[in-house]
């Protein structure tokens, strides 16, 4: 019988058949993406999916989509028009089999999150990376406690991150095989990032770049011109409607409601801060991949320029991160410097009844875990982040150095220019964050992901005919970190769901009392999600001016007691982070009048 199988050879007939080897690898790597998503939403069925944070600001606008068949935008706090309308349309879509329900908006991220890593992939593999660097590339952007996390979520993030990367990846093709319709592709993907995150527009950035840039070096700048109209003028277009409120009625400063108001010198401290933080969140993105770039870094050299290149940006900006580490006592450690997501091992913010205590925003009682695996996380994020700035200078300087190669293809040049619109738009993107925004949270710096890991994948790691046993060695490690990252991102989003379905757990308690939505406190997504259902315009009003209307509350959640408040009971739920430790929610009852 083994005998018959060899002789069948069936692997060989399935790939002849129907799939080349190539394609038959590609369709692996695209199920493997889908393995950590499925995993999720089958270990987390037992937690009921509720608003969380920014949630009902977009569940309650596609609700209206789904029920009335009309866009309604619903304002952020009465002050922000965010441009939700290819995310709710996204969440309509998904909910359009089963109905409305916020399991299946969930559902709809978690989808969109496995869309975007399967582009990220695609997009590696175009720019030339290898079936094994693409997947663990794409691997190692869908495991990470910020994409994975937001995939449990109705925030905007993840989907406007996904649009992204098929933009990246609709653009590669474009400008790697010169096809006006591939940069079309590239344009949708675009504008629909747009459409759920205005930041994302910079992703036409890279595109720009690249067909510039090829076309100084080949002199075809009418054929760049169409390249540019046909990557650029839909997102530019969409933006424009966007901003005069066209398609999202709203405040007519778009842009301006997030620019910064004065830029003083406590703005530029601020802004170190955030650069430095941005930087360790940057090497934690990459973190999994570290094996990865060690064995670049161990390459025998191309040439002595770009090794000297590759030295002086690794040094140094090791040497200024890590200087910063060490001067400060190690104390701004990577939860200290960007805690909103991160910090006490959870996806905040939470703005319980504790809003007026910044301490506790991100806290979900007593989750945390020390500071000595923090502080050995960040040194690791330094290292990546020092040894990625390398490998940026090496791509820049083979650019510079490729057209003087003779036999250079138009191809392999268009791949460099690409990449160096990759590492160009980042940069841009950076600053961009920097200059306009006032508060540059943790996940904000998603915005990098689709132009990160496509670069990394893109990389030729190993050398032509490289030691088997260095690449599967190369490979083990980046799969343990790789599950290591995914282990810690399992546990936290396990957390925030228990937490959530906890607190919820009383909002019913409380709804079966009689009580309305006016009555108690239970924060700003649930009681946002219950008082939009009265009225779509969330601020305040005459009589409660508070954000969500929480000022006329006689009962609170909050996760400690608080002043003027007496303490009903206590909720417990069992955190993983925690090492299975009891952890315990406060029912407040507001004493006097």
């Amino acid at each position: 019988m083994a005998g018959f199988w060899t002789r069948l050879n069936f692997q060989s007939v399935i790939w002849k058949t129907f799939l080349s080897r190539s394609a038959a690898l590609s369709l692996l790597a695209c199920l493997a993406l889908c393995c950590p998503i499925l995993i999720g939403q089958l270990c987390f069925q037992s937690f009921d999916a509720y608003a969380h944070n920014d949630d009902f600001l977009y569940a309650r606008c596609t609700q209206i989509l789904i029920d009335e068949g009309r866009y309604q935008h619903v304002s952020q706090h009465g002050q922000l028009a965010a441009s939700v309308a290819s995310h709710c349309l996204w969440g309509a879509l998904v909910c359009l089999p089963t109905g409305f329900s916020y399991d299946q908006l969930h559902l709809a991220v978690g989808l969109a999150a496995t869309l975007g890593v399967v582009a990220i992939y695609l997009a590696a593999r175009e720019l030339g990376g290898s079936h094994r660097i693409a997947l663990l590339s794409a691997m190692a952007m869908l495991v990470g406690p910020f994409y994975y996390g937001m995939s449990f979520t109705f925030m905007t993030d993840v989907t406007a991150a996904s649009m992204a990367s098929i933009a990246v990846f609709g653009y590669a093709r474009g400008v790697v095989r010169d096809s006006m319709a591939w940069l079309i592709v590239g344009s949708i993907g675009a504008s629909l990032a747009m459409w759920s995150r205005q930041t994302h527009l910079c992703v036409i950035a890279v595109p720009t770049i690249a067909l510039i840039g090829d076309a100084w070096h080949r002199r075809r700048f009418r054929r760049a011109a169409f390249g540019l109209l046909a990557s650029c003028a839909l997102p530019l277009l969409s933006f424009l409607v966007f901003e005069l409120g066209w398609l999202v009625p709203g405040d007519d400063a778009r842009v301006g409601i997030v620019d910064v108001e004065t830029r003083d010198l406590a703005w530029l401290k601020q802004t170190i801060v955030f650069v430095y933080a941005g930087g360790l969140l940057t090497g934690l993105a990459a973190l999994p991949l570290l094996p990865l770039l060690v064995a670049r870094v161990c390459r025998p050299a191309e040439n002595v320029a770009l090794r000297k290149a590759q030295s002086w940006a690794t040094g140094l900006v090791g040497l200024l991160w890590a200087g910063v580490f060490a001067v400060t006592g190690l104390r701004t450690y990577i939860t200290q410097a960007t805690g909103y997501i991160l910090y006490n091992a959870h996806l905040g913010p939470i703005l319980l009844a504790d809003q007026d205590d910044p301490g506790r925003w991100s806290d979900i009682g007593g989750v945390s875990w020390p500071p000595w695996i923090w502080q050995i996380v960040t040194a690791l994020s330094i290292i990546s982040l020092a040894l990625l700035a390398g490998l940026a200078a090496t791509s820049i300087g083979r650019l510079i150095r490729r057209p003087h190669e003779s036999g250079a293809v138009d191809a392999v040049l268009r791949r460099d220019w690409f990449i160096a619109g990759l590492i160009g738009c980042m940069l841009a993107a950076s600053a961009a964050l920097l200059a306009m925004v006032e508060m540059v949270y943790d996940r904000y710096w998603m915005l990098l992901y689709p132009m990160l890991f496509p670069w990394i994948g893109s990389q030729r790691i190993f050398p032509a005919v490289p030691p088997v046993r260095t690449v599967r060695g190369v490979t083990a490690a980046v799969a343990a970190m790789i599950l290591l990252m995914f282990t810690m991102s399992f546990v936290f989003v396990h957390d925030f769901l228990a937490w959530n379905d906890a607190r919820h757990d009383q909002v019913r308690v409380w709804l079966d009392q009689g009580l309305a939505a006016r009555d108690f406190d239970a924060g700003n997504g649930i009681n946002g999600w219950l008082r939009s259902a009265e009225d779509v315009a969330t601020h305040g009003r005459p009589g409660d001016d508070t954000p969500f209307w929480r000022g006329l509350a006689q009962h609170a959640l909050a996760i400690g007691p608080r002043p003027g408040w007496e303490v009903e009971k206590t909720i417990s739920w069992r955190s993983w982070a925690a090492a299975g430790k009891q952890c315990t929610l406060y029912v407040l009852n507001k004493r006097g009048p």
